[in-house]
């Protein structure tokens, strides 16, 4: 079993039937302790969804241990292409335009779902360590493409994932408003600033209102006139200034 020891906690990847129990138990504990208006930040998993993690099928799943105590847990889902993501609903981002799926092609794509940590837990730095060690599963997996998706009211997390070198590439709506979050590799981070990155031409992210808190990210140029917006024309949206400023 894999096993990484931080100062604070240990990640640990949860292999094997024992597991099944304990890792319903936290995903229902957690989702217990949402309130009423935030309980799609942690959308409930039937007991096969964990099984097939448990036995090495589908992806990896990893949890937080404090003083040998499951806390908080996080799935890296393993799909060979973007298409194959979408038909197993491991993302659900509607990609209208084609875009993301024209820019992954047939590379491999991984998706980190349900990060969550018990609420006597937050903000005693958990999150990160679980992050940290999915990306570095894709890595050893090859994996080309790692994406996210999280409500956007759902700030805490988003944020997370924009201090581990993610950027918001797009939002959309089903029944809530919810980002996607794509995984930039030091080059590309670099390349995200620049006018031939792919994303950056395409999908022609900015921000529309400066002056608040929560980005706002919509695709088109369409709307680079529209009142109260402002292009940024060094390409820097809110979302990336928070983490990479």
């Amino acid at each position: 079993m894999f096993v990484s020891k931080y100062p604070h906690c240990t990640i640990k990847q949860l292999t094997g039937k024992e597991w099944l129990t304990p890792i319903q138990s936290l995903h229902k504990q957690v989702q217990e302790e949402l309130s009423a208006d935030k309980k799609h930040f942690l959308l409930p998993k039937d007991g096969g969804y964990f099984y097939n993690l448990l036995s090495g099928r589908g992806g990896v799943l990893l949890g937080v241990f404090v003083k040998n105590k499951l806390v908080g847990s996080t799935v890296l889902s393993l799909c060979n292409n973007f298409t194959e993501a979408k038909a197993e609903k491991r993302l659900t981002y509607d990609d209208k335009a084609g875009l993301v799926r024209k820019d992954c092609g047939n590379q491999s794509v991984g998706v980190i779902q349900s990060l969550c940590v018990l609420k006597d837990f937050y903000k005693q730095g958990l999150s990160s360590p679980l992050l940290e060690t999915a990306l570095t599963f894709a890595q050893q997996a090859d994996v080309a493409r790692v994406f996210a998706q999280v409500a956007v009211d759902n700030v805490p997390s988003w944020q997370q994932f924009l201090s581990n070198q993610f950027a918001i590439l797009d939002v959309w709506k089903t029944d809530y408003n919810r980002y996607l979050l794509h995984h930039l590799s030091k080059q590309e981070h670099k390349a995200f600033f620049k006018q031939d990155h792919p994303f950056r031409m395409e999908l022609g992210l900015h921000t529309t209102d400066m002056a608040t808190t929560l980005p706002l990210v919509v695709k088109g140029q369409a709307e680079k006139g529209r009142k109260g917006c402002k292009w940024e024309n060094s390409f820097r949206p809110r979302a990336l200034c928070l983490a990479f400023a």
